[in-house]
């Protein structure tokens, strides 16, 4: 697999589970398995998150733990398993809408209310956004639960035609602009609270030593070394040098 995705859900897994045990195992154990899976590269990440999720949420369960009360203390580790998985690929793995819709298996609809319910669980009481003023003929649509505010922040709307409408009615519209200044508070407030998972790091980089000794990764580099060995010794002259050094080593030999 390749480091950066390996150190991404290494990551994303330190910030998401709450046992560090349990995701040290985890993360070891469905990395080095999906690592031998024949799959394109996002595929494969995108199987491995998929099953470290659901091992999160089984090991989610066990909240009552003596050892993560202080961790529950965290704002950030009160939100359920989804909310943390999801919050944590966006602002620290920098995942799609569309990447989370396919590994939790739900609609980017649903995705986009996932994270604003948890942005908002993270800032309020400090902030609370909704649509603020008048909202006139030509304002986007605002949804509550998952406000076109969200996806402009998360540079997720994919049209450039709605991007530069967006940037245009914002000069002209203070209600809009009001409203979206609100929701950039509530975006970042909600960012400072995502742990960073650098614990992580210390795991990808173990793992990406053991991926250099998988059956897959000898056998590529052995058929790397034949090949360049029989293009090296494919030289005539080569062959030659090869054969005189042959013949003087064994006529030194014999006498």
């Amino acid at each position: 697999m390749d480091f950066i995705e390996v150190k991404n859900l290494s990551r994303l897994g330190r910030s998401v589970w709450t046992n560090s045990e349990d995701w040290e195992r985890s993360t070891l154990e469905v990395l080095t398995a999906v690592s031998l899976l024949d799959l394109a590269e996002e595929t494969r990440t995108e199987r491995a998150a998929q099953l470290l999720l659901d091992r999160a949420r089984g090991s989610d369960s066990s909240r009552g733990n003596t050892q993560n009360r202080d961790l529950w203390m965290n704002p950030f580790y009160r939100l359920n398993v989804d909310q943390r998985f999801v919050l944590a690929a966006l602002h620290q793995a920098g995942w799609s809408y569309s990447r989370l819709s396919r590994v939790l298996g739900l609609s980017v609809g649903d995705i986009e209310k996932i994270a604003w319910n948890a942005r908002i669980q993270l800032t309020i009481p400090a902030v609370f956004p909704a649509f603020l003023g008048f909202r006139g003929a030509s304002c986007p649509s605002y949804d509550p639960c998952r406000p076109w505010t969200q996806r402009f922040l998360d540079e997720e709307i994919q049209s450039k035609r709605d991007v530069l409408f967006l940037q245009n009615h914002l000069m002209s519209c203070d209600s809009c602009r009001r409203t979206l200044e609100k929701s950039r508070e509530l975006y970042y407030e909600a960012e400072k609270k995502v742990p960073a998972g650098m614990e992580g790091d210390s795991i990808a980089q173990s793992l990406d030593r053991i991926f250099a000794y998988n059956p897959k990764r000898r056998i590529s580099l052995l058929e790397e070394f034949f090949r360049g060995a029989w293009a090296f010794l494919g030289r005539w002259d080569i062959l030659l040098i090869c054969f005189l050094s042959a013949w003087a080593f064994f006529g030194l030999k014999k006498h």
